[in-house]
């Protein structure tokens, strides 16, 4: 009897960033080309690049392939070489070599080559598993992945899909002197509600910057996008340490359409704003 053949297809996404190719730098094959210290060539000492965009080689003069595990020690050694070029000090080489490769395939299978040796099938799965268990951040968090890998394995896989309602997206959020809350022409997603703080609404017109006016504690702004479902009209900036409470498209409607007097307060609000402009 014929044994049987299983064809198995991987496709995961591997093209750059288009961004990265309108880079007028140094490349290699597409990748931004650095030295051994993470420094992009040509900018050493101003500029480092890691991960995927970056073409790396160890000090032994192999190619890094763009796996996590490469990721977060490159990260480590560029992290070293910017303090040194802020605050002095010796600079480090990116000195990591690989120990192997490990994939999986589905449940229960996977590749795997440690030092050498290949492996495939459930071994390479187990050990996939222990390592991406291994370094997870967290006693707290490994033992709940554990708990829900045995699970899996003990039981059949859950059809039933329950309905959960989503949940509100109001929430607070902070911000520093002379950050800028939206830009002017940005799409209107959300409305502000300042609790703590001064922020000014600037309109640029040719070049030049208006200022509208300054906002401060219990004052709303960027409710006229939304009632126009149109862009922003003024660039926010907060004037000082601001705290303001944000209430996204989805839930202003709601609250507009339920309850009229909320709505009403915000759509004399935008009329008189209007108006003034």
């Amino acid at each position: 009897m014929k044994p049987q053949q299983k064809t198995l297809i991987s496709s995961v996404p591997s093209a750059l960033p288009p961004v990265i190719q309108r880079l007028d730098c140094a490349k290699e094959r597409g990748k931004l080309l650095v030295n051994t210290r993470l420094e992009l060539e040509d900018y050493e000492g101003r500029v480092w690049a890691l991960g995927d965009c970056a073409a790396i080689t160890t000090a032994a003069g192999a190619m890094v392939p763009p796996t996590a595990q490469h990721a977060v020690r490159e990260a480590a050694t560029a992290a070293v070489n910017i303090a040194a070029a802020i605050r002095g000090g010796r600079r480090v080489i990116f000195r990591s070599e690989s120990y192997g490769t490990l994939g999986s395939i589905g449940h229960g299978a996977a590749v795997a080559q440690i030092c050498g040796v290949k492996l495939s099938g459930f071994l390479a799965w187990l050990l996939w598993r222990c390592i991406y268990l291994i370094k997870m951040p967290g006693l707290d968090r490994k033992v709940r992945i554990a708990a829900d890998w045995l699970l899996h394995l003990l039981f059949p896989r859950e059809l039933a899909q329950t309905k959960v309602a989503s949940l509100s997206g109001i929430r607070n959020q902070h911000f520093e002197p002379g950050d800028i809350i939206f830009h002017q022409g940005d799409r209107g997603d959300s409305v502000y509600v300042i609790e703590k703080g001064e922020c000014q609404a600037l309109r640029g017109e040719q070049g030049r910057q208006e200022l509208l006016a300054t906002l401060g504690r219990g004052e709303y702004f960027g409710e006229m996008a939304l009632l126009s479902d149109g862009t922003r009209t003024a660039t926010i900036c907060a004037c000082t340490a601001i705290d303001v409470l944000i209430i996204p498209k989805a839930d202003f409607d709601k609250l507009r359409h339920s309850v009229p007097a909320f709505g009403d307060v915000f759509s004399k609000l935008a009329e008189r704003r209007e108006k003034a402009q």
